[in-house]
């Protein structure tokens, strides 16, 4: 495992590409606790990044290390220390927001009690629980992968796009509880935007992210 001065996150040398089309290449970073905007322009392939580092997609080449375990060494401990929001959910369309909660909670380790609940009625979910995800609108779907992410103790947290289809209520949630566990540390949030963030969230450091020509 890592000690307190190493990075959470790191990537070294990541390489990958589509058919026709390059996403990454030798692309080398390290991520400590605090959040981390992932700037890029649409179609640059952040989401495909994002999908690297959470183990969603094999990278050509390269290495990616979270809390000192190798994701091509130890698959499974890393990634129980990655957690990548999911924003559609389409692999529980038949399931409810409470199956869900159990699946992540069977793969990663909670934060300190309480914070389920607390997320859960801060967007609002209540409602919704026992509901299958089909019936669930795009944003209340968004908030249930919300909801997991900010109540998960992981390395890295990957968020994709966060605030899109939310209400102002769980934006402002959200950065609540964003800024929060930022200072708290010990979570590297690695955020992928088209838009700036730094009037919602207290952002850290920013990694500016272009398409390969």
């Amino acid at each position: 495992m890592s000690n307190a001065t190493s990075p959470l996150l790191q990537v070294i040398e990541l390489s990958f590409a589509y058919p026709g089309r390059p996403i990454v290449e030798d692309w080398s970073q390290d991520l400590g606790p605090g959040i981390t905007l992932l700037s890029a322009p649409d179609g640059a392939g952040s989401s495909t990044l994002l999908k690297l580092i959470g183990g969603a997609l094999a990278p050509a080449s390269g290495r990616l290390i979270a809390a000192g375990l190798d994701a091509a060494i130890d698959p499974q401990p890393y990634g129980r220390q990655v957690f990548a929001f999911d924003s559609e959910l389409q692999a529980f369309r038949q399931q409810t927001a409470l199956d869900y909660f159990d699946h992540v909670r069977s793969r990663h380790a909670r934060r300190e009690p309480g914070q389920w609940e607390r997320h859960i009625a801060g967007f609002k979910l209540e409602p919704h629980l026992h509901k299958p995800m089909y019936m669930l609108s795009t944003g209340t779907r968004r908030k249930v992968g919300l909801t997991a992410a900010l109540s998960v103790q992981v390395a890295v947290c990957l968020l994709d796009e966060p605030l899109a289809a939310l209400d102002l209520p769980s934006i402002r949630h959200l950065a609540a509880a964003l800024a929060e566990y930022a200072a708290a540390g010990g979570t590297a949030w690695l955020i992928a935007s088209h838009e700036p963030l730094s009037d919602h969230l207290p952002v850290h450091a920013t990694i500016e992210f272009t398409r390969i020509p």
